[in-house]
């Protein structure tokens, strides 16, 4: 799996995971870091989103801080 901020993302600060390469993903899971609230879910279970969430939650300043930095809103 892999976590991605894109340069010419917009909106609010968000995450997306991949299982395998972003261009040819068995699984994708867009992830608000405000709340943690999934946006988008393609290909992971329930019980993976809820996996995901609760490994990146103590993160979510580093996160955050990435998010600004990269997006530069």
């Amino acid at each position: 799996m892999s976590v991605w901020i894109y340069y010419s993302d917009h909106g609010f600060p968000h995450v997306e995971i991949y299982q395998g390469k972003p261009e040819n993903f068995e699984a994708h899971l867009k992830l608000n870091i405000l709340n943690f609230e999934p946006l988008e879910v393609n290909g992971f279970s329930e019980r993976s989103v809820r996996l995901i969430i609760k490994k990146l939650q103590p993160y979510r300043e580093a996160l955050l801080k990435d998010w600004y930095e990269i997006v530069k809103e």
